[in-house]
């Protein structure tokens, strides 16, 4: 036990010191959850916590286990962070001032992995890289644990699909990928790169049934993957889904919208689609409209509204009918308003022939 401590309560009303060095040398250029590992990790050196561990953290930064010990990776080759214990797991960190003070060469200058890096200078070819590009390739190492032929392997990649022209900010988000996946060997880049293939040839086909003749972006490669990968759908699927676009716009977004209500609808297959909710909904569509015209056509005509007079009066008087002692009351009321009827008549005879006699 430590002679002395923080109140178990007191973290929350204390300030966590976070050097200016810190935000405009690392924070800047590292990826958001590093940061909030980092930022979290920094509170606890002044409040630790004996319930604390990587798979808590997780929990605390909603993240998960795998990204936080990748964190600590990532804040270790940068200098701020080492591991001081493996069960349970342990860090020390430094201040951003102390790793600057006893820094003597800069990351791009750091070339433990001298021949990896004279490889990657020569598949780039004449692409300059910056001291940040350094160290996104250097993380796909260190953090994401590729080994260096999968790294090569995926610049290379990179290289042909670009035309010479590589991002090294999209070429991240593949090696992200590929580690998410489980991509540690050779073989295992030659089977995606193929399925990459595919896919290019699969999308292009879809872009020209759109009536698009051009080669696929990558946001729309992302969402052809998520499309099959994450929704389920199969190529021809897809294909059948345009069949959609008809009725409106015909891009990748509107196709996106058709296909999310399908997959809400869960179907994915072809035959699905054919049979489900795009004719379904076509079906009603076109009995709603016919019925709507006809109403209109009605009502152009004057018929709409208007009841058949006999089957009016007749509903009426079996309505009368089946009310008792109507015909009564009826009656009644007819004898009552006989008298005061004739004699308005008689008036209006003695009226008339008055005038006659005038006339003549």
């Amino acid at each position: 036990m430590a002679y002395c401590t923080f109140d178990e309560g007191a973290a929350i009303f204390d300030a966590t010191p976070v050097d200016n060095m810190f935000i405009t040398e690392y924070m800047l250029r590292a990826p958001g959850d590093y940061v909030k590992v980092y930022l979290y990790a920094l509170m606890l050196c002044a409040h630790p916590s004996e319930r604390m561990s990587n798979a808590s953290m997780a929990r605390d930064l909603d993240m998960t286990e795998e990204d936080v010990v990748r964190a600590f990776k990532y804040w270790a080759r940068c200098g701020l962070a080492r591991q001081t214990g493996d069960n349970p797991p342990a860090y020390a960190l430094r201040s951003a001032k102390q790793v600057a003070m006893s820094r003597v060469q800069s990351p791009a200058e750091q070339l433990y992995h001298r021949e990896f890096t004279e490889e990657v200078r020569r598949i780039l070819g004449d692409r300059i890289l910056t001291t940040s590009d350094y160290q996104t390739i250097f993380d796909w190492t260190d953090v994401l644990e590729l080994p260096e032929e999968v790294v090569l392997m995926l610049l290379q990649t990179e290289m042909k699909q670009s035309g010479g022209r590589v991002s090294i900010q999209i070429a991240n988000r593949h090696a992200e990928e590929w580690a998410k996946s489980g991509i540690r060997t050779v073989e295992d880049v030659e089977k995606i790169v193929l399925l990459g293939k595919e896919r290019e040839q699969q999308l292009r086909r879809l872009l020209a049934r759109l009536g698009q003749h051009r080669a696929p972006s990558e946001d729309e490669k992302e969402m052809y993957r998520k499309w099959l990968d994450d929704w389920g759908f199969a190529p021809d699927a897809v294909l059948e889904a345009c069949r959609e676009t008809t009725k409106g716009t015909p891009t990748m977004a509107y196709l996106d919208g058709i296909l999310k209500r399908q997959h809400a609808s869960g179907r994915h297959a072809a035959g699905d689609l054919e049979t489900g909710a795009f004719h379904a909904g076509a079906h009603r569509r076109h009995a709603h409209a016919g019925g709507s015209g006809h109403d209109r056509r009605l009502a152009r005509t004057g018929h709409v509204g208007r009841a058949d007079p006999a089957g009016g009066q007749n509903r009426a008087q079996a309505q009368r009918r089946r009310q008792p002692g109507s015909d009564g009351r009826r009656s009644g009321a007819m004898a009552r308003q006989g008298p005061a009827d004739g004699g308005s008549g008689a008036r209006r005879n003695g009226a008339r022939a008055a005038d006659e006699r005038s006339a003549a």
